[in-house]
């Protein structure tokens, strides 16, 4: 007569086996939530987002030579099973690494937005004279990111006519 091994687990096991990764998978979910405010807010106040995955866009970080120069493919997409990404969304499989937006439209909720990014590496922000201080607090705010600042004259809008 053959003996069979049973596996035996006590509850402690048990509820450690479960835990670890429920913990893990809530911290995911909670980074992909505050990623995906910020997104938002960013967006809502005319802003730009670059995303880990796409491809490095010299013009938009800095007014050079080198305009419209990329680095990586155009068809690149976010890593990941794409079933998953449509399931539970791409803010699971992408991080913001740069963002653009105007001087005029930062506050004080879009800071605290931007602090939630962790893999933010730098923030390209148009202004006026009178903003320059809103590039100040943004290097002061968030001592880990590059700030680029492109200064545009008073009256911009009357000169694109």
């Amino acid at each position: 007569m053959a003996k069979y091994f049973r596996l035996r687990f006590s509850l402690r096991t048990l509820l450690l086996l479960i835990t670890v990764p429920a913990v893990f998978m809530g911290w995911q979910a909670h980074r992909a939530h505050r990623q995906r405010l910020a997104v938002a807010t960013i967006l809502e106040r005319g802003g730009w987002v670059e995303y880990d995955w796409e491809p490095l866009r010299l013009d938009l970080m800095e007014e050079s030579a080198n305009q419209g120069l990329m680095y990586g493919s155009l068809d690149a997409e976010p890593p990941g099973p794409q079933c998953l990404r449509r399931l539970l969304g791409d803010e699971y499989f992408q991080s913001v690494t740069s963002v653009r937006v105007d001087a005029s439209h930062v506050d004080d909720t879009l800071v605290k937005r931007l602090k939630e990014l962790p893999t933010l590496e730098w923030i390209s922000v148009r202004y006026v004279d009178d903003e320059a201080a809103t590039i100040d607090r943004l290097r002061r705010e968030l001592p880990g990111v590059e700030v680029y600042a492109h200064e545009f004259p008073h009256n911009w809008h009357e000169l694109i006519r």
